[in-house]
């Protein structure tokens, strides 16, 4: 699995298809099928136990292999112990999504969200982590 941290490609590959202000403290993994970026997700925030997680992809992207490559990267090579998400309760597929990855929801912010509705915030704990 070709893999990258081409900062530039990603960012704008993952703004492209998800609200998130690109910030210069990111950093970023991207997947590549033939060239062209797939996947990429950006990391911010990072206080050392935890961070913050922006993903976006094309088709069939969290792979098992990608799943492994980005929170191996999150838990063992940053050192964090948690990784939060954020998504807005009307966004089904993205509440899924994080759910069959194994965050569990910790708050809920009411009128945070784009369309005026609740923003839920995620937690995957490193020893929840069945990828990384």
């Amino acid at each position: 699995m070709p893999l990258t941290a081409d900062f530039e490609r990603i960012a704008a590959f993952v703004k492209a298809r998800v609200p998130v202000d690109v910030c210069e403290r990111m950093r970023a993994l991207g997947w590549e099928r033939d060239g062209q970026l797939v996947a990429g997700v950006l990391v911010y925030g990072w206080t050392g136990p935890a961070a913050w997680i922006h993903a976006a992809g094309e088709g069939q992207w969290m792979t098992r292999g990608f799943a492994r490559a980005v929170f191996g990267y999150v838990f063992r090579d940053m050192g964090c112990e948690r990784l939060f998400a954020a998504a807005e309760a009307s966004n089904v597929k993205s509440l899924r999504f994080l759910s069959r990855l194994g965050y569990t929801t910790v708050a809920e912010l009411d009128g945070a969200a784009r369309d005026g509705g609740p923003m839920l915030i995620h937690q995957l704990l490193k020893e929840d982590c069945r990828y990384g």
